[in-house]
């Protein structure tokens, strides 16, 4: 009975996460700082005594408490956050989070450290948090806490000259059900194209084997007009690198502007630069053609009267953003990040929501653990099959589609037609198999999001459904094949159930390390038998 409550204790522990620092206000409002946490289980968590130092120094009271996917804001003043935000504080820190960075600490009340994080202003942590008004948030709660590619600079509010952004007491504006991919860099050459060229874009990862594929997304500008915009999929040149290379057009005077956008096989994905980050693209400026000769070219821009005019309005409204927004007279903090446009925001939503129908969860309900003969599973794989190249095809229609509000109206339509056929072909398969399906439909987005506990994250780690869905379309008609496929995923399903019952004193970090090991013997089973040769059986 002890061991049973000190492994649910454990268990809530791990489930309470550091989801939001604001750290360093515009406008030198030093006392609004704040700090959030998310309970991302399904059970409520005891914080009595908990702690968090470093930075700060905060215990938290007797009694406190945090239900499933609740979140509590502590903050360096109550009534400034409640001035700002509407919302209440459960209480107020000791000292301040540093401007340029600093750790924010969080342990539970026996001195444990749950988890840590050591922020900074500079890259590779996004910069718009650094007085720009945005704060830091989490992107993937059971990503790592630690890892600079798990935050993101919070969206703009829309009144974001009178109040910060931030989204202390909620969903974070960038939250994503997946840990997105460790994007290290983007380079391109030219620095400067003339026209008629091209740009060679090269994004750097940190984990090339967990890609599904990366694209670059691009404009041309012309003077007071935006282009198209295009895609361009890059190609894995190795050792981390994907190359892609865009033409800048004929025209000079013009200026290329591109972002790369990382999507990992377990549906990560990473855009680069982030979201909301005050540096919305990369930019390379096309200028005319040089003579040749070894002399340097120096360019003037000339700005006309209407585009001088309008300029000399906005520097006047942001001279006086103090007088209607939260600093003094003539301390507003100048003009906002570039923000995206309407219409690209619904284009990534609609995107992120295609990426969560799995059809890979479908496919496991529907064949591990059911006995399935290799008749049935050639079967099964075909229609499933034609149901992923459907997918896909919605997927870049995305891209493709020249009205995004359309496209994203009918997309719930053409999801349930989809799930619809496929399940009518399931049926006349396997008569009375039930539905199987409740995975391959478009997530909710209209409530609160649920949150996450250790048995949730543990797929996320070892990825038996994604691998045995790759692995079962990518063995074509071979029943046998199939037949031994499913046999090495029902043997590694079950090992994955017996990790979270292991240990006398189980710790949610061991357990996690046990199944990023067991996610590796996957991989090599699976390799093992896609290259012919003997495996053992997991012990």
């Amino acid at each position: 009975m002890l061991l049973a409550t000190y492994f649910i204790t454990q268990v809530a522990s791990g489930d309470v996460v550091i989801n939001e620092i604001f750290y360093h206000a515009p406008d030198d409002l030093h006392d609004l700082e704040y700090i959030e946490l998310f309970n991302s289980g399904k059970e409520s968590a005891d914080l009595t005594g908990w702690k968090i130092t470093k930075a700060v120094k905060f215990t938290f009271p007797k009694g406190t408490q945090l239900g499933a996917g609740e979140y509590c804001v502590i903050a360096k003043d109550a009534k400034t956050l409640r001035e700002f935000y509407g919302i209440d504080a459960i209480g107020e820190f000791k000292k301040s989070l540093g401007d340029s960075g600093d750790e924010v600490k969080l342990s539970d009340a026996r001195g444990k450290k749950i988890e840590s994080v050591e922020y900074k202003d500079k890259s590779p942590w996004p910069s718009s948090a650094d007085a720009y008004s945005a704060s830091l948030e989490r992107i993937c709660p059971s990503g790592p806490a630690n890892g600079p590619s798990n935050w993101a600079p919070s969206a703009l509010s829309d009144d974001y000259d009178q109040k910060p952004a931030g989204s202390p007491g909620r969903v974070n504006s960038v939250f994503a059900d997946r840990t997105p991919p460790e994007v290290t860099s983007v380079a391109w050459q030219p620095r400067q194209p003339t026209p008629g060229s091209q740009v060679t874009v090269q994004v750097r990862v940190a984990d090339p084997a967990a890609i599904e594929a990366v694209e670059i997304t691009h404009t041309i500008v012309a003077p007071g007009a935006i282009g198209e915009r295009h895609s361009t999929k890059a190609t894995n040149s190795g050792n981390g690198v994907f190359t892609a290379v865009v033409p800048v057009g004929n025209e000079p005077n013009r200026l290329l502007r591109f972002h790369a956008i990382v999507k990992a096989k377990d549906g990560g994905v990473a855009y680069s630069p982030r979201q909301n980050d005050l540096r919305p693209g990369y930019s390379a400026y096309v200028g005319a053609a040089g003579n040749g000769d070894q002399v340097p070219v120096i360019q003037f821009f000339h700005v006309g009267k209407e585009q001088f005019e309008t300029g000399n309005q906005y520097a006047d409204e942001q001279s006086q953003a103090g007088r209607r927004g939260f600093g003094p007279p003539g301390f507003g903090f100048g003009p906002p990040p570039e923000i995206i446009s309407p219409e690209e925001r619904l284009r990534r939503d609609t995107e992120s929501q295609l990426q969560s129908v799995s059809l890979a969860i479908a496919w496991a309900d529907v064949t591990l653990n059911q006995k399935r003969s290799a008749e049935e599973l050639q079967s099964l794989a075909k229609a499933f099959r034609s149901a992923d190249e459907a997918i896909t095809a919605l997927r870049s229609g995305v891209q493709d589609s020249s009205s995004i509000k359309e496209f994203a109206d009918s997309l719930p339509k053409k999801v349930d037609t989809l799930r619809g056929e496929l399940q009518t072909t399931i049926e006349k398969i396997l008569p009375n198999v039930g539905d199987k399906l409740s995975s391959v439909r478009l997530p909710d987005t209209t409530g609160r999001r649920r949150g996450m506990q250790l048995s949730d994250m543990l797929p996320r780690i070892v990825r038996i459904e994604d691998s045995w869905f790759r692995a079962a379309m990518n063995a074509g008609d071979d029943g046998e094949k199939l037949e031994s496929l499913a046999k090495i995923h029902e043997e590694f399903l079950a090992k994955r159930g017996a990790i979270f019952q292991e240990g006398e004193q189980p710790d949610p970090r061991e357990l996690f390390d046990a199944a990023r090991e067991l996610d590796q013997e996957l991989r090599q089973a699976v390799t093992n038998l896609t290259n012919g040769e003997e495996r053992e059986s997991p012990q």
